[in-house]
């Protein structure tokens, strides 16, 4: 039984909603905090740990809208990290796989160069050094854990996933970039059990950073073959920005994750899915 008092903030987006469950499963007490979070947080109890979970996600969003995108995750980390300093609690945030500088080929690690390419990544970069700079300066410890495309049964919006589910479902047309392009999709379940395990870790050098992924790539157009399998139907996709030659590619190296944290995913790309699906089909 844990008895540490734990903040989430965003505790109703897509993680966060799952995940308050999971910790409540757990026996940890927690406070969930859906206030403003670009305001400083208030609240009178103390508090041991803050999964910093809120956050604008969209990559669209973010470059029809910068400021709001930056407003939001940068300043919201910069007051959730001023809480941490006041209560000398540890932070725990989700940060972004596309920090990374692509090529063709490309299995990430913790220590490659990095190159974001939009305002979202670039809000996560900098929270990033934002709690790099707490951490040696007002030892506030903290996690950035760079989460590659994590997929479940709740995501909504513009994201590969939901999109196939819903057009197989309603049999539309669907409209992709390319088939060639190449991720790592871990199912939210074992974001979780990530983010639990996270709770007990203590950072090496007081801010430390962990890619979170399976370690195995999948094309768009595999996804789409994966998709169509599990409901036994025909999609109809239509690829807009065809190029042979151009591979977008980029896979989590989870080694560092695997031997610090103890940890491996549990569902495989085919288990994951069946298992959306199955959560799609109740909302």
């Amino acid at each position: 039984m844990h008895t540490r008092k734990v903040l989430i903030t965003g505790s109703n987006g897509f993680i966060g909603f799952g995940f308050r469950e999971y910790l409540l499963s757990k026996g940890l007490s927690i406070i969930e905090y859906n206030e403003d979070i670009t305001k400083p947080i208030v609240l009178d109890e103390k508090i041991d740990l803050i999964y910093h979970l809120a956050a604008k996600t969209s990559v669209q969003d973010s470059l029809r809208d910068p400021f709001l995108t930056m407003q939001t995750n940068f300043l919201g980390t910069f007051n959730v990290l001023e809480f941490a300093k006041k209560n000398a609690a540890k932070v725990i945030f989700p940060s972004a796989a596309g920090v990374y500088e692509r090529s063709n080929s490309f299995y990430a690690n913790e220590t490659d160069s990095l190159n974001p390419k939009n305002p979202y990544v670039e809000s996560k970069y900098l929270s990033e050094q934002l709690c790099d700079y707490y951490s040696k300066n007002y030892n506030v410890q903290s996690i950035a854990l760079r989460i590659f495309n994590v997929y479940g049964g709740r995501q909504t919006g513009g994201f590969l996933i939901p999109t196939l589910i819903n057009g197989a479902l309603k049999d539309t047309k669907i409209e992709l970039n390319s088939p060639h392009s190449v991720r790592d999709y871990i199912y939210i379940k074992d974001v979780y059990e990530v983010l639990f395990k996270a709770l007990d870790y203590v950072p090496k050098t007081g801010f430390e950073i962990f890619n979170v992924g399976t370690g195995v790539g999948i094309s768009v157009g595999e996804m789409v073959s994966y998709i169509s399998n599990i409901l036994d139907k025909h999609l109809e996709v239509v690829y807009t920005n065809f190029r042979k030659n151009e591979i977008d590619k980029i896979i989590a190296d989870i080694t560092k994750i695997k031997n610090a944290f103890n940890w491996n995913p549990s569902f495989n790309i085919n288990q994951g899915l069946i298992a959306t699906i199955k959560e799609f089909n109740k909302f």
